[in-house]
Formats: C-alpha cells, structure tokens, sequence
C-alpha cells in the first residue's frame, strides 16, 4: 500500500532502464503496440531460445502480454505456474487440426488476446513455413501482425498488419517478402525465400 501512489512512476523507471540497457547492446525497438484488441503475432526469425526472451520484454516495454504455445504435459506443478505467468498457453499437439479448432475457439471466447506464432515452427532450418498461422487466423478472423528479431540490423520491431485472404500462397509471399534479408542469432537457420 506504501508503494501503490509510486508504482506507475516505478513502471515506467524500469522500463526506461530495461529500454537503456538494450540501446547499449547496440539494440533499435521500433514501432509502437498495434490498436487490435485480437491478433496473431508473427515473429521470424525464430533460429533461438533468446528469441523468446527479446521478445517478452519487447512485448513488455510496449504493454502487451501475448501468450505463446506450450504442450500442456509442460504444466506441471510448479513449473505451470511459471509458464502461465510468463504467457504460456497449454496446448495439445496430438492432432493439429483440433489444436487450430481449439485456438479459434479461444479467440471467439476471449476479448483480447495476443497469440505468438513462429511459422517456421521451430528453430531448425526449414523449407516450408508451417500454415496453421493462416488458418487460425481466417477462420477467427483476426488480422496477423509481422514482428522480428533481426541480428544483422539489432533491430526489434513491429511490422505491418495484414488482413488475410483465402490465397495462403500470396499471403505467404507478401510476408515473406517482408523478411527477405533479415537474419536470426543463427544466419544460417533462417531463409524467407520462396
């Protein structure tokens, strides 16, 4: 209760500070918390575990608590509690048709949410990026908004959001085209090429 009249100051101290810290590790946040209350974020490159941990305070400075996926058997006690409180979503990965059905459900129940997607799945080199993205969001009908971690510029930032139509092949190029040149922790795991 002492603190309460304080804590806003104290908010926006820690994020000056966390904000400074990332300026003189060369790091550039670009862009500012879109005005969607429901929306998928995209984030590529995704080539590393620190990427989830640039991203959360990313996603702090401006405000925002996206939930990220996370297998449910993850959920023990008392590591769920953890993961809950840093965003984690329990999922269930055994079929992922019902896991895309499960997602749009939670989209149409809640009244904002912030989902993270990385579409290339993992951290390995792929070729393909994976389509759930695409579905999940058309048939919730929510708008995607391109984010990146990009270590050759060491910039952080927020893209543009693109309304989805029913041709996954254009979107993909469109976003795509988005990342072409930009690279991850690791250059080598990462292409955005057709």
């Amino acid at each position: 209760l002492i603190l309460e009249p304080y804590s806003n100051e104290l908010i926006m101290l820690l994020k000056g500070l966390i904000r400074k810290c990332l300026q003189m590790q060369g790091w550039e946040l670009i862009g500012e918390r879109p005005a969607l209350k429901k929306f998928i974020f995209i984030v590529a490159p995704h080539t590393s575990q620190i990427d989830f941990i640039h991203g959360k305070i990313f996603c702090s400075l401006l405000g925002m608590k996206p939930k990220v996926m996370i297998k449910k058997e993850s959920f023990w006690f008392p590591l769920g509690l953890l993961l809950k409180s840093l965003g984690g979503l329990p999922v269930e990965r055994s079929s992922y048709q019902s896991l895309a059905r499960n997602l749009v459900k939670t989209f149409d129940e809640s009244d904002e949410l912030i989902l993270v997607i990385t579409p290339e799945g993992n951290r390995k080199k792929v070729s393909r990026w994976k389509r759930g993205f695409h579905y999940i969001g058309r048939a919730a009908n929510i708008p995607i908004v391109l984010t990146y971690i990009d270590y050759k510029t060491r910039r952080m930032g927020i893209g543009p959001t693109i309304e989805l139509s029913d041709n996954f092949q254009e979107d993909i190029k469109k976003i795509k085209a988005f990342y072409r040149g930009m690279e991850g922790r690791h250059p080598e795991l990462f292409s955005a090429e057709d």
